[in-house]
């Protein structure tokens, strides 16, 4: 049961599959009854859908009938046998967007590395260089990294605005240099994240 668990989750069908024929042929070699083997099929079927949910894939519940049938041996393993490939085929499905999102998320923050320091980059202009709405792109991001990302520009800017303090530059040039519009926008943003102005972080340095 946990080997198929195991494969069904990872979206391995060869495994899955191996271990599905691997049980039922155990237990079809002995002699039991119609419900008994009603049971192990029900059985199986719990262990492939609680892996389908481990795995990412939620509604495989919705996809499948098999318990509002009755059904014979060879129908039950055919039936188990395509929610097997369903599932791990959806999973390797998700997993693969999961993965193109990872490296088009790496790519963002690469371009944000590079161009925070132009006021004009920003959620919107992200979203155009990407051809993508820039609520697509967000919603992304955030999926992703669990920030939003403007937070993920902000926090950029306020890291280069807090070592350009260090320097001893002026509030007008730390705006101007970390990519803020503006003095007062840099003001809003930093007092907000850090809980004092530019101006008293400044002051304590």
């Amino acid at each position: 049961d946990q080997k198929l668990f195991n494969a069904v989750k990872a979206g391995n069908k060869k495994i899955a599959l191996e271990q599905l024929d691997l049980v039922l042929g155990q237990y079809c070699s002995k002699e039991m009854s119609v419900n008994v083997y009603r049971c192990l099929v029900f059985d199986m079927l719990g262990t492939i859908l609680k892996a389908a949910d481990a795995g990412g894939y939620h509604d495989a519940g919705e996809k499948t009938d098999v318990m509002e049938h009755r059904f014979s041996i060879n129908q039950a393993e055919a039936m188990l046998q395509a929610l097997i490939e369903n599932v791990c085929g959806k999973i390797l499905e998700m997993q693969q967007d999961t993965g193109r999102d990872m490296e088009l998320i790496r790519k963002v923050q690469e371009y944000i590395q590079e161009n925070f320091r132009n006021p004009d980059i920003n959620v919107s202009q992200t979203g155009q260089y990407f051809h993508m709405t820039p609520s697509y792109l967000s919603a992304i991001y955030k999926k992703q990294t669990g920030n939003s990302l403007l937070e993920a520009l902000n926090q950029i800017r306020l890291q280069e605005a807090e070592r350009l303090l260090e320097q001893g530059m002026s509030v007008v040039e730390v705006a101007e240099r970390a990519g803020f519009r503006d003095s007062t926008y840099l003001i809003r943003v930093f007092k907000k994240k850090m809980g004092i102005t530019p101006g008293q972080k400044k002051m304590k340095l």
